[in-house]
């Protein structure tokens, strides 16, 4: 913003030593941005006229039929030009739409593709390599910090306590539910030690019992 006022007030300077009263009238190296701005304003408007004129002549010369813009060199016959490319493509992505039972087909997506559809692919490579640079970042940063943590190459460090803090904090609640759920586990299973001595000694009593009746008889 600064180098654009300072390009601006130098460009200012030298059309007032200049005695020069447009803008555009400075020669091109030091016209600066007001003055490229003006010329290109000019330039268009002119190109515009012109190719007016011309379509007048033409419109003239064939017994005053109409000449579209689109018929003769200039702004306004591309941007004609590009309506209709834009309408043709848009139309053509509405009847595919109607095929596939109302279903939204994106410009892109559409066999025809107008400027619209061309627009919205750049787009989308666009953002699609963004995200796969900062994808890529991302994991660049973690390996680096998986590589270079604090807590490891200097625990002693106000970061390397900070992280075993951190870390420590984070892995306690787990630590604390392993040892709950071991305990827990060994008092099921001493639970079940006993059951299985009662259920020995029953059956040691009971054969006891059949044995005396054996040895009365």
């Amino acid at each position: 913003m600064v180098q654009f006022l300072n390009t601006i007030r130098t460009s200012e300077r030298e059309r007032v030593k200049s005695k020069l009263l447009r803008p555009k009238d400075l020669q091109e190296d030091i016209r600066g941005p007001l003055g490229n701005a003006e010329f290109i304003a000019i330039s268009t408007l002119e190109e515009i006229q012109n190719s007016e004129k011309l379509r007048m002549d033409i419109s003239r010369a064939r017994g005053g039929d109409v000449v579209r813009p689109i018929d003769v060199p200039g702004i306004l016959g591309e941007l004609e030009s590009f309506y209709i490319k834009v309408a043709t493509a848009e139309r053509q992505r509405k009847k595919e739409s109607e095929k596939m039972d109302g279903k939204v087909v994106r410009p892109m997506d559409s066999s025809f593709q107008g400027p619209l559809g061309e627009a919205e692919r750049r787009v989308s490579e666009a953002v699609s390599k963004v995200k796969q640079e900062e994808l890529d970042r991302l994991d660049s940063i973690k390996k680096s910090l998986a590589e270079n943590r604090p807590m490891e190459t200097n625990r002693n460090s106000l970061l390397g306590w900070t992280e075993a803090l951190f870390v420590g904090l984070v892995r306690a609640p787990a630590l604390v539910w392993m040892v709950v759920d071991r305990v827990m586990e060994l008092m099921d299973s001493s639970r079940f030690d006993e059951q299985d001595e009662m259920i020995l000694r029953q059956r040691q009593k009971n054969t006891t019992i059949a044995f005396e009746d054996t040895d009365e008889e």
